[in-house]
């Protein structure tokens, strides 16, 4: 894992299988029209919380269970872990779908209905509190942060190229509705000036 100026990144190499025993919540939210890109949000047991955007996966987000790790292997809307040693949880606001193991189960659903934990939005932050903290650790997989950066770049680039008012060479109007005028056509359009107001 590495520090990629402020942000703690990792990549999937570093999915190690002593990683995958210490994975106690996860939250898939697939890529769609209505929400963009999709991303996988995991917690260790560690106060550790993952993250993975979707937008520069090396497969397909169909394929989590087969490439990633089996505890996402699904049949259409089923997921083989639910049931088997994981609970199927909701945010509050029915985003995505997301999974806590049993054996913190309990202490998730107690910050859950807390006072703090009612007013926490995401269901990650939840299963901080469960763990004991309200600070958990942060790491963002590395694609994702150069996919971010790149899309910063281009955006601040269409920023710096964007015509503005004060580009354009403005020349004072001469012209008036003169049909026979051929450097400006057929039709003009007569500006006239009164107290500062311009009016066609």
């Amino acid at each position: 894992m590495a520090q990629n100026d402020f942000v703690k990144t990792f990549d999937l190499e570093d999915l190690t299988e002593s990683f995958w025993k210490k994975v106690v919540f996860w939250h898939v939210q697939y890529s769609s029209s209505w929400t963009g890109p999709g991303f996988l949000i995991m917690v260790t047991n560690d106060r550790k919380r993952y993250l993975i955007g979707f937008e520069d996966l090396p497969f397909g987000e169909l394929c989590l269970g087969e490439k990633l790790n089996p505890i996402f292997l699904r049949s259409k809307d089923k997921y083989a872990v639910e049931g088997n040693g994981w609970k199927r949880v909701k945010d509050k606001h029915n985003r995505g779908e997301a999974f806590v193991r049993d054996d913190i189960y309990k202490a998730f659903k107690e910050a859950y209905l807390s006072e703090e934990g009612t007013a926490i939005s995401f269901l990650d932050d939840v299963v901080g509190l469960a763990l004991g903290t309200k600070d958990l650790e942060r790491f963002t997989y590395i694609r994702t942060v150069k996919f971010w950066e790149e899309m910063n770049k281009k955006h601040e680039e269409i920023e710096r190229n964007k015509l503005l008012p004060e580009h354009l060479k403005w020349n004072p109007l001469y012209v008036n509705n003169i049909k026979d005028n051929g450097q400006f056509g057929e039709y003009a359009v007569l500006i006239t000036k009164k107290d500062d107001d311009y009016r066609a």
